[in-house]
Order: structure tokens, then C-alpha cells, then sequence
């Protein structure tokens, strides 16, 4: 039995870092909910806009997505990636440039017998990063300045496991069928009965079991312009939350080999396979126990500066709270033809009417996604580069959960990618299992109308797929 541990190594280091690094964004809008959330994918489905509910894994790729694509893998993969993202923030009359590099995923994946396959992972889940002024003025207080600070976010560490229950259904079927003589059976009844079992031997299930932990720190501070008569104001809240929730998903196929000429009536076989895919994916179980500390205090300002505290109105530590998470449910459809051209189409639907962060009542909306991609690879066994090299391109929209001053803030972006094989190819019959996997995406959110901040952003992800045989028994020592 061949065991390589240096993939365990790597993954192990992953998961330290990602649990003690600080994630950072510059985002305004990761003031609202649990931050700016990350798409549960990997880069080759980034580079394909985001597409992942009905992508069935293709033994090269790990879909983190949709657990049910686990049933799909036959080798073992380690996947593990990066972001670097330069972001421009305006408004109607200022603008300035950020950039951040943060971590953005580990997986390993590995097959379990001949129909299964289970993966182990971890990667952000949002992150917060805002800081934020505004300037109010009333005939009480006069002019009082308004700050707004935010940091931290929330990681997601998982294990999952997916399965293709019925996958030699359509073995037992042809060969059964293989033993009766054609006027049985008409040709059409046979092919019916096939076309059902096909897509039982395609349909597979599958779940994640999902760690949430991280913590968000928001703190707002009311300066008074006559500190003579009024003290400032300062509001601490620090958030920790460490529970489980999961999700869970469903995909099948139907395979065309063959199809029907017009003219003559009789079927002739295709050169490639044609396969249409569908995928069903949701959340479940989304009410995780958080602890929080809260702190209101009264302060002034010594000649340096420095904040120098009065009194302490409100404070309270390892407060108890709930955090109501919002429940995602999508479709996918997709379009695959031998392993040249894969097309897929996301279409999903998250419900934040029901989310709530402890004691904070929120009016978000519903939202809406539909993302659309494809992947093209002349032949990926080819002996020239550029010919087994695979590009990507895709597009993805989300109407988004935030209105703020009567404006929806909503979120378009604009992908290509491509899979670099990188080196030695296993055999002609594989094809490379190495791939580094590159995603440039163009977005834009919010809007400078309503006196609101437009982000426009360029993202660079770099993901690397390791391969590898594993848990395979020799004939011969």
C-alpha cells in the first residue's frame, strides 16, 4: 500500500496558518452581516464565474462546492490557493486604492472503494475589514463626529463525503438485457429503460460537515465637538463563535453516445460523449451558538490625543447568543461534451430575511445568484502544451442582501482562468494531475449614487492541484 505523507504535512501547516493569520479586506460593506462572504470554490471554478452546483468531478478537480461531485474522484488530490486583490473605493467626490493578499483555501480529497470519495478542508468564510467616518450636526450637540471600525471574520474548517448508491445499476442492466433476444423487447423500451438507469448509475449524494470559528470586533466612537458639556462615546463589541452546521447536495447525468440522423431514421454514434449534468444544492442546520463581549464607555481626549476613560456606562462579558445564518438553496445545470467543452449555469437563491447576528435585528434581503461558465481543452492528452492547457471563461451576478439609503448593493463580475498542467504526466490514458490554476476576476460593487461607495476590483487567484495515487496494492513487490 503506497502512502505519501508529505501531503498531510502541507495540509496540517494550511490549516495553522489559516487559523492564526489575520484575514483582511477594505471592504465598507463588510460592516453589514457576518462581512464580505467568500464563494465556497476552488480556482478553476472562480475562473469559470463561481459555477460549481452542477460541475461533476472530473478525478482531476476537487469541487467544494457540491459535495455530491465527491463520488465522482478516483485519485487523490490536494488543492490549496491564494488571493491577491487590488480594490478602488469612490464615492462622488474621493477615491482610494487598497490591495490585500490573503489565503483562500486547503483541500485533500481521497476515494473511498469504487463509487465514494471524501474530502477534508478549510478556507475563509467571510472577512471583515471597514473603517469609517461621517460628520452629523444638530443644534444640541453640534458637530459630532461618527467612526466606525471593523475587523476579523469567519473561517470554515470541513469534512465531507459523498456517494454514487446505484452506479452499477447500469451494468447489471445491459448485461441482463444483453441475454434475451430482440423481440422481447423493442429497441425503444430497451433504450427507455437504459435512459432511466443511466441516470440512476449517475445520480449521486452528498454532505459537509462544517466547523465554523473566528471572531468579528466592531467598535463605534461619537466625538463631540463641545466636550466642555458632552463626553464621547464609545461602543465595543467583540463576537466568538465556534459551532457546526452543514450542507448538502445532489447531482445525476445523461450521457448520449448516440443520435438519431433525420434523413435516414437509424442512429449513428457520436465521436464524443454528450452529457448533461443537474445539481441541487443547499444549507441545513444554520443556528450556531456564539459568545460575545459588549462594553459602553464615556471618555475624553488628553492633549495628545489619547483616549483617557471616565466612566464605564454598560459592560458585560461571555454574554450567550445565537447566529442565524442564511439558508442557500440553488440549481445547476450543465453541458459536457467528451473532455473538450464543459458549460455549466448556476442559478441560487439565499434567504437573509432570517438571519440575525445575536441581538441585532437586520431587514436584509433575499438574493439572488446566477452565475454561467465554460471550460475548453483541445485534448488534454496531447503531447503539445498549449493543446491540454484548459481556459476558462465565466460571468456571475448577485442582486445582493444590503440597501442602504433606498439603494440595493448589488455585485457583477467578469472571469477567466486557465488549468497550467505541470509536471510529469502519469500515462497517456490519465493525463496530467498536476495543474496550477490560475482565476483573474473584474468586479464591481455598490454605486456611487445616494451618496454610497463604488468598489471596483481586480482578484488573482493561484490555486495548486497536487495528484497522486494512494492506498494502491501492488501484484508484485
Amino acid at each position: 500500500m503506497q502512502l505519501n505523507s508529505k501531503y498531510f504535512s502541507i495540509l496540517l501547516f494550511v490549516f495553522y496558518f489559516s487559523a492564526s493569520a489575520q484575514i483582511n479586506t477594505f471592504s465598507p460593506y463588510s460592516r453589514y452581516g457576518l462581512g464580505e462572504l467568500n464563494q465556497s470554490v476552488l480556482a478553476h471554478n472562480l475562473g469559470m464565474g463561481g459555477t460549481f452546483i452542477a460541475s461533476k468531478n472530473d478525478s482531476f478537480a476537487i469541487n467544494t462546492g457540491n459535495p455530491a461531485s465527491y463520488a465522482q474522484m478516483r485519485y487523490t488530490k490536494l488543492e490549496v490557493g491564494g488571493n491577491f486583490t487590488y480594490n478602488t473605493l469612490q464615492n462622488s467626490s474621493v477615491k482610494i486604492k487598497k490591495w490585500v493578499t490573503n489565503f483562500s483555501y486547503a483541500a485533500l480529497g481521497v476515494p473511498i472503494r469504487n463509487n465514494g470519495g471524501a474530502v477534508l478542508g478549510i478556507m475563509p468564510y467571510s472577512n471583515v475589514g471597514y473603517e469609517l467616518k461621517s460628520t452629523t450636526t444638530s443644534s444640541e450637540f453640534g458637530d459630532v463626529i461618527n467612526n466606525y471600525k471593523g475587523s476579523g471574520g469567519m473561517n470554515r474548517a470541513f469534512i465531507g463525503y459523498g456517494i454514487s448508491p446505484f452506479k452499477k445499476l447500469i451494468g447489471k442492466y445491459n448485461s441482463h438485457n444483453m441475454k434475451f433476444p430482440d423481440t422481447v423487447h423493442t429497441y425503444n423500451q430497451i433504450k427507455s429503460k437504459q435512459a432511466i438507469n443511466k441516470f440512476l448509475s449517475e445520480l449521486s449524494i452528498g454532505a459537509n460537515l462544517n466547523y465554523m470559528f473566528g471572531n468579528i470586533d466592531n467598535e463605534y466612537t461619537a466625538l463631540y465637538s463641545n466636550t466642555f458639556t458632552y463626553r464621547n462615546l464609545k461602543r465595543e463589541r467583540s463576537v466568538v463563535l465556534g459551532d457546526f452546521t452543514g450542507n448538502f447536495g445532489i447531482q445525476s447525468g445523461i450521457t448520449f453516445d448516440s443520435l438519431k440522423v433525420k434523413s435516414t431514421g437509424k442512429r449513428r454514434d457520436l465521436i464524443e460523449n454528450v452529457t448533461f449534468t443537474f445539481g441541487y444544492f443547499s444549507s441545513i442546520n444554520n443556528k450556531l451558538s456564539a459568545t460575545y463581549d459588549t462594553r459602553i464607555l464615556n471618555y475624553v481626549l488628553d492633549g495628545a490625543g489619547n483616549q483617557v476613560v471616565r466612566d464605564t456606562v454598560y459592560a458585560a462579558n461571555n454574554q450567550k447568543g445565537e447566529i442565524a445564518l442564511p439558508v442557500e438553496n440553488g440549481f445547476g445545470i450543465g453541458f459536457r461534451k467528451g473532455n473538450r467543452i464543459n458549460a455549466l449555469l448556476d442559478v441560487s437563491l439565499t434567504n437573509w430575511s432570517n438571519f440575525n447576528l445575536i441581538d441585532t435585528k437586520t431587514n436584509y434581503k433575499n438574493s439572488l445568484r446566477i452565475a454561467s461558465g465554460v471550460e475548453y481543452c483541445k485534448d488534454r492528452e496531447s503531447n503539445k502544451y498549449l493543446e491540454k492547457v484548459k481556459y476558462r471563461m465565466g460571468f456571475s451576478y448577485n442582486s445582493g442582501f444590503i440597501d442602504v439609503n433606498n439603494t440595493t448593493v448589488n455585485n457583477y463580475v467578469a472571469s477567466v482562468g486557465f488549468g497550467l498542467p505541470v509536471g510529469i504526466k502519469m500515462n497517456k490514458k490519465r493525463g496530467d494531475m498536476n495543474f496550477v490554476n490560475l482565476a483573474l476576476q473584474y468586479g464591481t460593487y455598490g454605486t456611487t449614487k445616494n451618496n454610497l461607495i463604488k468598489e471596483a476590483y481586480w482578484r488573482i487567484y493561484a490555486g495548486f492541484t497536487f495528484g497522486e495515487i494512494w492506498f494502491q496494492k501492488f501484484r508484485y513487490d
